[in-house]
């Protein structure tokens, strides 16, 4: 789903309360990869998956670096 920001910086910021908050409730790693903000699990088997993650693109499709 596509949500219009004002700003690439409002865009950005939106992203990282969203990964914040899913990993907080979930009781999982979250992090800046640098193209990408990731929520991860931690510990089992799972250790290092990716259970979310939010990419953030300019009004031209390009990626955005975060």
């Amino acid at each position: 789903m596509d949500v219009d920001y004002p700003t690439v910086e409002a865009a950005k910021e939106a992203g990282w309360a969203i990964i914040e908050a899913f990993a907080l409730i979930h009781k999982l790693g979250y992090e800046n990869q640098g193209d990408q903000y990731m929520a991860f699990y931690q510990g089992g088997e799972n250790e290092g998956m990716g259970a979310l993650t939010i990419e953030v693109y300019d009004s031209n499709g390009q990626p955005v670096e975060l």
